[in-house]
C-alpha cells in the first residue's frame, strides 16, 4: 500500500513539474494558438511595483502566457465551453444557424454599423475617378474589386434570421455611387450571392471566412476575363483538370474555426479543390499590382497570381509590399510613383468589413502625389486625447468600453485608448 501511495505521489509531482519543464526546455512540440495573440510583457521588478501590487498582477498574467502546454490547456478549456455549454470561446466569432461561423466585423458591416455616410464615400470615389482617368492616360487600368462578405452571402444562416434588419451599408453605397459615376469595378460579392444557390459546391465553407479554393479560382478567372476586355489582351486561361475533395481543416477552408483554438477539430464536408493548369501559348501576362486585404493572400502565395500576371506585386493593406524574389518592403520605403508607373493594372480589393477604410491610404496618397499636394496621414494625437476624455466622462460609453476590456482581457486604459484611436481614424476618414 505504501509503495502504491509513493508511486502515486511521484506521478503527481511529475505531472505538476511537466509544465515547468516544457516552459523551460520545450521538449514537446506545441501547436500555435490561432488568431492574434498578445502575450503579457515580462514583469519589471521594483520595490514600487511590489508595494502597489502591479508586480504580482503582471507576474500572474505573464506566467499564464508562458506556462508549458498552454495551447493544450487552452484547447481543453475552449472545447468544454464550445461543445458542452455552446459558448464561443473567441472574441470576434459568432455562431449562426446550422453550425455556420461568422466574424463579428463582417456581420457588423452587413448590418451597416460602420456606415461612413454617402458624402464620405463620394469624396473617396471622386479621388478614385480622378486616379482612373489619370492612370488611363498612362495606359494603366485602376479597378475596384469588392471581395465576398460571408455574412452577406449567407445571411440566411446568421443568428436571429429572418428577424434581422440590416441598415444602409458601405458596400451598398459603394456599388450605388460607383455605378452613378461610371467607375469600373468587379463585384465578386454580388456574384457570390447570385451563385451560391446554383453552384454545385460551396464558394465559402461553413467554418471558413474567406473564399475557399473553388471560389477563389472561379473569382480569379472572372477577374482575368475582365482584364482581358479592359486591357485588350488575351490572358493565360485557367483550365481545370479535375476537382479533388480535401480535408476540411485546411487553413483556407477552416480559418475561422481555427480561431476557436479547440482541442479537437470541428467536422464539415470536404471542400472541393480545383486541380488546374494555365494555357499560356500566345497569351499575354499584364503587370498587376494588388492593394488588398487578406482575401488576396492565397491568390498571391499560390500559383494563381504568377500564372496570370507578370511579376505580380501585392501591397498588403498598403502596409508592406510583396514582390517576386524579394523581402517584404515597408510602405515608407517604397517609391509610390515608380511602383504605379511600372504597372499595367492596379487592383484595389477589399471585403465589406474593410470598406470602412477602402484602400488603406493608397487612394489618398496617390491622389495627393498626382495633384502635387502634401499628403497628411498622421493621426491627430490631440484629438485622440479628446476622445479619451469624452469616453471617461460618458458613463454609458465608459461601461461599454469596460465590457470590451473584460472580453478582450486588456486593461481599461488600453481599451479606452483603442476606442479613441478608432474614433479619431473614423472622423479623419470622413473629413478627407
Amino acid at each position: 500500500m505504501r509503495i502504491l501511495k509513493t508511486s502515486l505521489l511521484i506521478l503527481v509531482l511529475i505531472l505538476l513539474m511537466l509544465p515547468l519543464v516544457q516552459q523551460w526546455k520545450h521538449p514537446f512540440a506545441e501547436p500555435a494558438i490561432g488568431g492574434v495573440v498578445v502575450d503579457a510583457p515580462k514583469p519589471e521588478f521594483s520595490s514600487e511595483n511590489i508595494l502597489n501590487g502591479s508586480f504580482q498582477t503582471s507576474t500572474t498574467e505573464y506566467l499564464k502566457d508562458v506556462v508549458g502546454f498552454r495551447s493544450l490547456f487552452v484547447g481543453i478549456n475552449n472545447d468544454m465551453q464550445y461543445r458542452l455549454f455552446h459558448h464561443i470561446p473567441s472574441e470576434g466569432v459568432v455562431k449562426g444557424r446550422d453550425g455556420f461561423l461568422f466574424e463579428t466585423g463582417y456581420v457588423d458591416s452587413y448590418m451597416g454599423k460602420d456606415f461612413l455616410g454617402s458624402s464620405a464615400i463620394r469624396k473617396k470615389l471622386d479621388k478614385v475617378l480622378f486616379l482612373q482617368d489619370t492612370l488611363k492616360s498612362m495606359g494603366i487600368d485602376l479597378i475596384l474589386v469588392f471581395a465576398p462578405n460571408k455574412a452577406r452571402c449567407y445571411s440566411d444562416h446568421l443568428p436571429g434570421y429572418p428577424e434581422i434588419h440590416p441598415g444602409r451599408s458601405n458596400y451598398d453605397e459603394y456599388i450605388k455611387q460607383s455605378k452613378q459615376l461610371g467607375i469600373p469595378f468587379i463585384d465578386i460579392n454580388g456574384w457570390f450571392m447570385e451563385a451560391k444557390d446554383t453552384s454545385r459546391y460551396p464558394l465559402i465553407t461553413r467554418l471558413g471566412t474567406h473564399w475557399d479554393s473553388y471560389g477563389m479560382v472561379l473569382a480569379m478567372d472572372s477577374i482575368a476575363s475582365y482584364l482581358e476586355k479592359s486591357q485588350g489582351i488575351d490572358l493565360p486561361e485557367i483550365l481545370i483538370d479535375t476537382l479533388i475533395m480535401r480535408d476540411s481543416t485546411h487553413p483556407l477552408e477552416y480559418d475561422l474555426a481555427r480561431l476557436l483554438n479547440l482541442l479537437l477539430p470541428l467536422s464539415q464536408s470536404p471542400a472541393p479543390v480545383p486541380v488546374y493548369h494555365f494555357s499560356t501559348t500566345g497569351k499575354t501576362k499584364p503587370r498587376v499590382l494588388a492593394i488588398a486585404d487578406s482575401y488576396y493572400s492565397f491568390v498571391y502565395t499560390g500559383p494563381l497570381a504568377s500564372g496570370l500576371f507578370s511579376e505580380p506585386h501585392y501591397w498588403y493593406y498598403f502596409k508592406g509590399l510583396f514582390s517576386p524574389g524579394k523581402d517584404k518592403l515597408p510602405t515608407e520605403k517604397v517609391d509610390l510613383m515608380d511602383e504605379i508607373r511600372n504597372q499595367d493594372v492596379i487592383i484595389i480589393m477589399a471585403t465589406e468589413s474593410n470598406l470602412f477604410n477602402f484602400g488603406w491610404g493608397f487612394i489618398e496618397k496617390a491622389f495627393s502625389s498626382f495633384k502635387g499636394i502634401a499628403y497628411q496621414n498622421a493621426l491627430n494625437e490631440k484629438r485622440v486625447r479628446e476622445f479619451e476624455q469624452l469616453i471617461r466622462a460618458n458613463p454609458k460609453w465608459l461601461e461599454q468600453v469596460k465590457l470590451k476590456a473584460e472580453q478582450r482581457n486588456v486593461s481599461l486604459d488600453s481599451m479606452i485608448r483603442l476606442d479613441a484611436l478608432y474614433m479619431t481614424e473614423r472622423e479623419q476618414i470622413i473629413n478627407q
